[in-house]
């Protein structure tokens, strides 16, 4: 089969090029296929100018885009996944068309006008740099969606500094800089340090990073309907002081602007464990314990369907590239993702901690990205 350039209608060779030697061959091809059927297909496919996936894998389509030449096990979508002498297999997710491709996508626009939420923030939406149209995860998917890699927000030790910040919450101006990675291996990092006795003015143990601020200085708060994923390496020191039981303190959180009491979702110490929690429903994933996490760079991804609505709201989760199954044995995790009150959540990153612990803390923090895929804020 030949794949042609619908604007000048030549046939292309492997890699796109155009090339006049090939439309006897496809003609031929066309022929055999009529004559042989599925079998044809996959044939043709993995020793056609369409290999393009490996040595083991082809994807291609017939030169009318229709998949007429790739019946596919008698089915006839737009796109075939062939494997050498296995037949054509049926690829849903190249077919799917991008209008049900889901909401990190979608204009959020309506969302937001009929949520009633009057705010300032800046539209998902309109702070899209790249568009995205991929489908969410489903609940039993184990792989990571694929997606665009330009994220909407990215705080880089490095090059913005603190200007991606909006504030910071810290005792004293030393607690909360631009050091040099413990390890030696990403340049600058975000640092959070609290000491013995170290009170913000709010009488908490607490030195935080606050609010996404985008290039053009606009204050990048997450309202009813976004669809977002946050990304970023966190390393905390050994020996830090923790809770065996009980809240221990936050290290992140997705915070309201309404007085819940705490995050609508933090990732936090609780119970001795690395964990994530919600101030009004509790602790919905534990991860590793705290001496275990300690002492070295960890990867982190969120994925936050931001509502008020247990039946709209979800949280995904990747601990290390791994994607994390919660307490109720799901890896997508159903509930409000704001409190009852919240017109909009913001970023918190740091430490915030019971004021009883003792020690000095850190919290070490690489280059955290707001997107809206996987691909966008995945940790490089």
């Amino acid at each position: 089969m030949t794949r042609r350039n619908p604007a000048s209608r030549r046939p292309l060779a492997r890699g796109g090029h155009p090339t006049e030697d090939r439309p006897r061959a496809g003609l031929v091809s066309l022929v055999l296929l009529a004559l042989l059927g599925p079998a044809a297909c996959s044939s043709q496919l993995a020793g056609g100018p369409l290999d393009d996936g490996g040595p083991s894998e082809y994807r291609g389509h017939d030169s009318d885009g229709k998949g007429k030449g790739c019946p596919c096990n008698g089915r006839t979508p737009k796109y075939c996944e062939c494997r050498p002498d296995s037949g054509a297999v049926p690829s849903a997710d190249l077919a799917a068309p991008a209008a049900d491709l889901g909401a990190p996508g979608a204009d959020l626009a309506t969302v937001k006008r009929d949520s009633g939420v009057a705010t300032d923030t800046l539209r998902v939406a309109d702070a899209r740099v790249a568009t995205d149209t991929t489908r969410p995860p489903t609940a039993d998917s184990s792989a990571p969606p694929p997606g665009g890699t330009t994220p909407l927000w990215h705080a880089d030790a490095d090059s913005n500094g603190m200007a991606a910040w909006k504030n910071q919450q810290e005792a004293y101006p030393d607690r909360l800089d631009l050091v040099t990675d413990p390890e030696g291996r990403f340049g600058k990092v975000y640092q959070a340090k609290l000491v013995d006795g170290d009170r913000y003015t709010d009488g908490k143990a607490r030195c935080e990073l606050y609010g996404s601020v985008l290039p053009n200085g606009t204050y990048f708060k997450y309202v009813e309907g976004d669809d977002l994923y946050f990304g970023w390496r966190t390393r905390i020191n050994a020996g830090i002081a923790f809770r065996s039981s009980g809240n221990g303190g936050n290290l992140t959180q997705f915070k309201g602007d309404s007085s819940c009491g705490g995050p609508a979702i933090g990732l936090t110490f609780y119970d001795g464990k690395v964990s994530v929690r919600s101030e009004l429903y509790g602790v919905m994933w534990y991860g590793p314990s705290v001496p275990a996490f300690a002492g070295a760079w960890h990867d982190l991804v969120f994925h936050i369907k931001f509502s008020k609505s247990q039946s709209v709201g979800f949280v995904e989760l990747w601990l290390d590239g791994v994607r994390q199954t919660f307490k109720d044995g799901s890896t997508q995790y159903r509930m409000p993702t704001m409190c009852p009150g919240d017109a909009y959540v913001y970023l918190k990153m740091g430490l915030y901690r019971s004021s009883e612990l003792t020690g000095t803390a850190y919290h070490w923090i690489e280059s955290p990205r707001i997107g809206t895929s996987f691909a966008s804020v995945v940790p490089r």
